[in-house]
């Protein structure tokens, strides 16, 4: 748990042969891919619809027998992959009517994306120590659909594919808000839209960089290496990119939003800082969250994650140290019998800090017993045969 994997996944088109997308999930997270291919068909929002309602009367009902019958897809699973898919179903809804008034004509292609649970893990040395529980991410590889414009103007088309695009990413924060919000814990989503409006309220330029501006604005904006980086090169390949100046902080979410369009066909990706396709969630988030926190904090209250257990072995261990110096010189021994000592007893200090790397608390506390045991053996026989 907590391992970051390696994933790739692709559509193959006989015309356009393969589509893929590389990403890094974590070995933890609880993951639901949509797929729309011609569309989201009324028969599967159905059958959906009654797995959650099966589920939540298992739950509600408070039935031991009935509970025991319920597996972890059951009570997550359905609930992520339900907005994955309400997500395409809601956008398809909303694109056609769009077509309409915008005088096109469009086809869904397929398409698909990833609505998940997101862990934030810590590393030591390239293996991850703790996981903690940073939110909902939504991130949606790929967006296609045919479109033409009645009057074959092909403006018209460039124009249609960037509203869609804007509110496809709208979109990725405001479905997961809606499903996981309550009254008492609202969600709160963010996604590359929401970001550049929320920097735009709060005074910040908004850049928008071509190949003219690029060496300005790289002087202008303050975001992260990676996402500078992405910029330039995408925007030498012929690319438009809009920006944002600094970092924005919202709620427990830190980061940037910025898109990068083709400005011959309109097409883009509508980026949060990360890397990501799409939005993330933080906050309340519902009962899920509520009760994901609590069982978080319980756990820690039982087996604490090596902090104040740590603190406390760490305390003996300096503390031991010392009275080990202090044997020796009281013992009249000689320079070289006391560095002995102490050296044995710093040695085996970080050696016990070392173990709390590797280690379970639990596990490290008593492997430190066992160790100090041995070393305080070790500095009776220098005391012993040298004083």
């Amino acid at each position: 748990m907590g391992t970051e994997l390696h994933e790739t996944l692709g559509l193959y088109s006989p015309s356009h042969h393969w589509f893929t997308s590389n990403n890094s999930p974590i070995a933890g997270e609880y993951r639901a891919i949509g797929l729309d291919l011609q569309g989201i068909s009324p028969q599967q929002a159905e059958a959906l619809q009654a797995n959650i309602e099966q589920t939540k009367a298992k739950l509600e009902s408070g039935d031991e027998a009935q509970l025991a019958t319920l597996s972890k897809h059951d009570v997550m699973g359905d609930l992520i992959y339900g907005t994955i898919m309400s997500y395409f179903a809601l956008n398809d809804v909303q694109e056609a009517i769009q077509a309409q008034s915008a005088n096109m004509v469009t086809y869904r292609l397929p398409s698909y994306g990833i609505f998940s649970t997101t862990l934030q893990p810590q590393y030591w040395f390239g293996v991850p120590r703790n996981t903690s529980f940073a939110g909902l991410n939504m991130d949606v590889d790929r967006v296609m659909f045919h479109h033409v414009a009645k009057d074959n103007n092909r403006q018209t088309g460039i124009d249609f594919t960037q509203s869609s695009g804007s509110r496809w990413s709208v979109m990725e924060h405001l479905v997961p808000e809606q499903m996981f919000s309550t009254p008492e814990a609202p969600a709160h989503g963010i996604s590359a839209v929401e970001a550049l409006a929320l920097a735009s309220a709060e005074g910040q330029t908004i850049w928008t960089i071509d190949q003219n501006n690029l060496t300005l604005a790289l002087t202008q904006i303050n975001l992260s290496d990676e996402v500078e980086t992405e910029i330039r090169n995408a925007v030498l390949a012929g690319k438009i990119a809009t920006a944002h100046e600094s970092q924005l902080t919202y709620h427990s979410w830190v980061g940037s939003g910025y898109l990068l369009l083709d400005p011959q066909t309109g097409a883009g990706a509508y980026k949060i800082a990360g890397g990501m396709n799409g939005g993330a969630t933080s906050g309340g988030a519902g009962d899920v969250v509520q009760w994901s926190n609590w069982l978080v904090d319980f756990v820690d209250l039982l087996m604490p994650e090596g902090e104040s257990l740590g603190a406390v072995s760490k305390a003996f261990g300096v503390l031991g140290a010392l009275l080990s110096g202090k044997a020796a010189f009281d013992a009249n021994c000689g320079f070289g019998a006391i560095y002995g000592v102490y050296a044995f007893a710093i040695a085996g200090l970080l050696m016990g800090i070392m173990l709390t790397f590797f280690f379970l608390p639990w596990i490290a506390f008593g492997l430190g017993v066992i160790l100090g045991l041995a070393i305080a053996t070790i500095q009776a026989s220098i005391i012993r045969d040298f004083c």
